[in-house]
């Protein structure tokens, strides 16, 4: 990377190099803002542009023709241009926070992750799940593989949008994926208890069976942990 960097540096006029090197963050940036791989909340505003600049650093070479269009707009175009693979990286971990928040949802959970790395409002588990994914995603090559979907050609509008679409229903099967199985334990639980309450007096066994779904739900979790974190590993590297 800065070996190209350095031969671009050598052809180009400075402002053409300093062209390109915003261009090249312009793009970057949107992956460094959706991607919760990239910290969030964690990191203020300087450390993203900062980060965005320095990922930037290898798609500029790409960047570097002189465009007819003005600079601004060149800009923008560049950040819609990096939109689908931002959405794409950041898709595989949004589903599994969604599927960690349903988890939690099932278990009558009402706490919240304070994370920076995650979002406002995100559950406990979803948090963990989050967390999980991310550190999948950067381990198995995740910062590589958006650099060189970034250097791609940028498609059309329609090639845009229907890529958009794409990811976002391909985050929807992941998220399913995830959460299937606490949705199955749920419903065999509550399937039970109902069973269990036809039997014996309902008036004495209702207060224990939200604490019971808990105690239930957690087990579940700690015994398919495994299958799960697998799970997540193995759908990670599909962003980008």
């Amino acid at each position: 990377m800065q070996v190209q960097f350095d031969s671009l540096a050598q052809l180009l006029p400075p402002t053409e190099v300093m062209r390109s090197l915003i261009l090249g963050g312009a793009k970057v940036m949107p992956v460094v803002v959706l991607v919760p791989a990239f910290g969030l909340r964690a990191l203020p505003i300087g450390a993203r542009v900062g980060l965005a600049l320095t990922l930037g650093l290898s798609v500029a070479p790409a960047l570097s023709q002189s465009a007819t269009i003005p600079f601004g707009l060149a800009v923008a175009l560049q950040a819609l241009s990096g939109l689908p693979v931002a959405l794409s990286a950041a898709v595989v971990l949004w589903a599994a926070s969604m599927a960690g928040g349903l988890f939690d949802e099932l278990r009558q959970s009402r706490e919240m992750s304070s994370l920076p790395v995650v979002e406002e409002g995100t559950s406990p588990t979803g948090a963990l799940f989050a967390l999980l994914a991310a550190i999948a995603f950067l381990e198995t090559g995740g910062t590589g593989r958006v650099v060189t979907a970034l250097n791609r050609n940028a498609p059309d509008v329609h090639g845009l949008l229907a890529r958009v679409v794409q990811d976002l229903l391909s985050g929807i099967h992941i998220a399913i994926a995830l959460a299937v199985p606490f949705l199955v334990a749920s419903v065999l639980f509550e399937l039970t208890a109902a069973l269990v309450t036809r039997a014996l007096s309902p008036a004495r066994l209702q207060p224990i069976w939200a604490p019971l779904r808990t105690i239930f739900l957690l087990v579940f979790l700690a015994v398919i942990f495994e299958r799960v974190l697998a799970l997540i590993v193995l759908i990670a590297p599909r962003g980008p």
